[in-house]
């Protein structure tokens, strides 16, 4: 997922919002049209923000990490939401790390909610892990989806019961390598 897991997104909000609108909003909520404050709506609706966010520490080394150990990687986000989605998120990477992944997938939320759902029939019973803030648009939950969902922790997420970590550190490759095994003994 690019929006809050490999991507500093929602501090780029905050401090955005408060800019432009002298909106004060706080780190610990996710936006939405009703509590987004007075630009909200507006940065959504022009993804401006989609080439401007910072990419969190470690991601790009986790990702090459993980090629380089013989992983497949795939990014899967709900930016598709926007027309411009994948283009102003490409803009935010080199071509070698762009190319790191095998494909992009950008989803419209509102036509496939669900990542997990959608990976599902991308890769036709096959196995994946997932790392993500909302699998889920609605932030629903299906207890079968667990074993594919690696949740990085944000405030907004505290009630949903998936391994969780906080930075694409050693603990992330720890809670992957449980995963992975757990795979592998199928």
């Amino acid at each position: 997922d690019w929006d809050d897991t490999a991507l500093l997104t929602h501090p780029y909000y905050v401090k955005v919002l408060k800019e432009t609108h002298g909106d004060d909003l706080p780190l610990d909520q996710y936006f939405t049209k009703d509590n987004g404050g007075s630009g909200f709506l507006g940065l959504m609706e022009s993804g401006s923000f989609m080439d401007k966010v910072e990419i969190r520490s470690g991601f790009i080394e986790m990702i090459r990490r993980l090629v380089a150990e013989g992983h497949e990687v795939y990014s899967c986000s709900h930016r598709g939401y926007h027309r411009m989605g994948h283009v102003l998120t490409r803009k935010l990477f080199t071509e070698e790390e762009w190319n790191l992944f095998t494909e992009h997938y950008f989803l419209d939320p509102f036509v496939a909610p669900n990542k997990v759902e959608f990976l599902q029939e991308v890769f036709d019973g096959e196995d994946f892990i997932i790392f993500d803030d909302r699998p889920h648009f609605t932030c629903e939950h299906n207890e079968e989806d667990a074993e594919h969902i690696i949740l990085f922790d944000q405030p907004w997420n505290k009630e949903l019961p998936f391994d969780r970590v906080f930075a694409f550190d050693e603990n992330f490759i720890s809670v992957l390598d449980k995963k992975l095994e757990i795979y592998s003994n199928f």
